[in-house]
């Protein structure tokens, strides 16, 4: 007699990844496609969004690093102090304004829209997005003094106003929008981008006596030494620094310096050199005595 073999029993449903299981939580659809997370549309854990669920605001991230985000994501209005856990991929913008953020660790590497990263704690700009596909706004940032570790281009309006920025050394070389960095800390504009396709604001910097450094290309530059709508317009007492205007006088005088010295050396020696002229002596015998 064949005997039956024994009937498996039905296995239960795999549990979710905490992931996942966030992601019910606030009410976010999502599917997997080859075992990562996709979440299509919006993902916001905001403050307000989780107040309007009866959540309190987030502390820290979950591990989001396998999710990626076909849209927007919001974590803005928290008490993060990190992004780690944040997702993966971005392909709107990335919202984090209005936490505790002591660094942007974390962030992804490139986000396909805008990234805002404003009112933290930041002390510059590293562990960022290298590439964003829109603007960039920290601004009100009260402890970031450098923009170390920006993206070299923003396809959209830069925004770092309002702040202790020192120096604007590090940050974007070229900017395809409008470039505000008024009311903070600076000496100077050393450090701006070469190119910048808007209006450049950076009055409210009290230090500033010159405008070396200024981009080259601008649609209006308003400084509280003047507004200019092209370099060209910018007065000679203002485009160089005290310091470069120095350094420029003393290197014509040394340049002149060696031009003289070299002078003296090519001179033509005052007195004439003697010439020889061969000449055929005829030489006679002269008589023994």
């Amino acid at each position: 007699m064949t005997r039956k073999a024994p009937r498996k029993k039905p296995q239960g449903k795999k549990p979710l990844s905490p992931a996942e299981q966030f992601l019910r939580d606030h009410e976010v659809t999502y599917h997997k496609r080859n075992g990562v997370i996709v979440v299509t549309g919006e993902l916001d854990i905001s403050k307000d969004k989780r107040a309007k669920l009866g959540w309190s605001p987030l502390t820290e991230l979950p591990d989001l690093s396998a999710v990626v985000v076909e849209g927007d994501f919001r974590c803005n209005d928290n008490l993060l102090t990190s992004l780690k856990g944040a997702p993966q991929t971005v392909t709107g913008f990335f919202y984090c304004y209005s936490n505790w953020l002591e660094d942007l660790e974390g962030c992804p590497k490139k986000i396909g829209g805008s990234f805002s990263c404003g009112r933290n704690h930041i002390k510059d700009l590293t562990g960022g997005p290298a590439e964003v596909g829109g603007g960039y706004n920290c601004q009100s940032s009260p402890n970031m003094l450098s923009l170390k570790g920006a993206p070299e281009k923003i396809p959209g309006d830069f925004l770092c106003h309002e702040g202790v920025l020192e120096s604007l050394e590090g940050g974007p070389r070229e900017v395809q929008g409008s470039y505000w960095v008024q009311k903070n800390r600076l000496r100077s504009l050393a450090g701006a981008p070469r190119t910048a396709c808007a209006d450049v604001l950076c009055y409210g910097n009290d230090c500033i006596t010159h405008l070396e450094g200024a981009p080259e290309t601008f649609v209006r530059l308003h400084t509280d030494l003047g507004d200019f709508e092209k370099p060209e317009d910018i007065p000679e007492n203002l485009r160089l620094s005290p310091e470069t205007r120095a350094r420029q006088a003393e290197e014509r005088r040394q340049a002149a310096a060696r031009e003289l010295e070299q002078n003296i050396l090519d001179a033509t020696v005052t007195s004439r050199p003697v010439m020889v002229r061969k000449s055929t002596l005829s030489l006679k015998a002269v008589p023994r005595p």
